[in-house]
């Protein structure tokens, strides 16, 4: 099968979000399968990707700032004009164009939607609806691509009980497939002994979504731990940085910026403690790469992680997000590693029962076969 994905951003920016992480594995999954698949995006091939995957990227030669889900859109539509798709998913707001082009030309066409929250659209509720159109454009469009699509699918229950709830989407339309974990971070448990990073951090720097400023505050009180890695950029990794210093952390701290999946899994498997704290997720995948490679987890209460994992003695679940809970965990996960650790491969086996991106893979193209 020829499966052509739409994105509305470039695969450069920031180093990875959620989105770009999901749309690299997928397409990885669905290649190993035999199936021809092909990307069209933002941007310009900064990272060589044409050269070095076993698929294609068609790249826009634009970076946009303004209306980007429209320019998206109709490079799209140009794409898929140009390489004739059996089917086409889209992951963003260029959906609410293709989506008609693709029905009237019997194209098979889906929606996955992964954004960590969604805006009401509702046209009983019209005065928030507008607010929220004017602060959530692109979230609009892709919400008018997914009432003219027959099959939407989601993330995880949570954006599953979204798309019904804020956007008014018949439950027979949406699909909840859930999110995958690459298998380099199950296969990385190597180092059973040498678990030489106390403290591990993985996401984007952005203080209001994923305020690991105040995990900074906590550790700066917390003399329990001797080393914290952090790998990731954003808005406000500058800040951070400053925030840092301040604090007298640099000798224990280090910045490692973006990484692939591999540097990644191979980060975790040293790590004794993930800490990931968020304000909101669709589906927090750091957590489950965490779990993945056995590592201690303390985590926010987002998305499903309590669905998933609340009766694992491995994840520890914060309460709220304050330095307090969080020197709280980390103490107890450090003086008790032993016998914590001695529990993680109950989750990690939980995990790949459940998130593996061949599942997710087959689940989405199912319906078209």
């Amino acid at each position: 099968m020829k499966i052509l994905f739409t994105y509305e951003y470039t695969f450069h920016k920031f180093g990875f979000g959620g989105g770009q992480v999901i749309a690299l594995n997928l397409m990885e999954s669905l290649s190993k399968m035999g199936h021809n698949v092909s990307i069209c995006c933002a941007g310009y091939d900064d990272s060589k990707y044409s050269k070095n995957k076993n698929y294609n990227f068609y790249f826009s030669g634009k970076y946009s700032k303004y209306f980007s889900s429209i320019q998206s859109s109709f490079h799209s539509l140009r794409i898929i004009k140009k390489i004739k798709p059996d089917l086409v998913c889209s992951l963003t707001g260029e959906s609410f164009l293709i989506s008609n082009y693709c029905k009237k030309k019997n194209i098979n066409f889906c929606n996955y939607i992964c954004a960590p929250t969604l805006p009401i659209f509702k046209l009983n509720n019209p005065l928030i609806s507008l607010r929220n159109i004017r602060y959530n454009l692109t979230h609009f469009f892709q919400f008018l691509g997914v009432i003219q699509s027959e099959f939407n699918f989601s993330i995880s229950n949570y954006t599953y009980n979204q798309l019904i709830k804020n956007w008014n989407i018949n439950d027979k339309k949406v699909i909840n497939i859930g999110c995958g974990v690459s298998n380099s971070f199950f296969n990385n448990n190597k180092n059973e002994k040498n678990r030489i990073i106390d403290v591990c951090t993985v996401g984007r720097i952005e203080f209001n979504q994923k305020p690991i400023n105040i995990t900074a505050k906590a550790l700066k009180q917390n003399s329990i731990w001797s080393k914290w890695v952090i790998v990731g950029n954003g808005h406000d990794e500058t800040k951070f940085k400053t925030l840092i210093k301040k604090y007298g952390l640099n000798k224990k701290v280090k910045f490692l910026g973006k990484l692939n999946n591999s540097e990644i899994s191979d980060l975790l498997s040293k790590t004794k403690v993930s800490v990931l704290v968020s304000t909101k997720e669709s589906f927090l995948i750091t957590a489950y790469e965490a779990i993945a490679s056995k590592n201690i987890l303390i985590v926010s209460d987002v998305a499903q992680i309590s669905y998933d994992f609340s009766s694992f003695s491995s994840v520890l679940i914060l309460k709220k997000n304050s330095e307090k809970e969080i020197n709280k965990l980390l103490n107890f996960s450090l003086k008790n590693y032993d016998d914590l650790y001695k529990n993680t491969e109950d989750a990690k086996n939980y995990v790949l029962a459940n998130y593996t991106w061949n599942k997710v893979a087959k689940k989405l193209i199912k319906p078209f076969i």
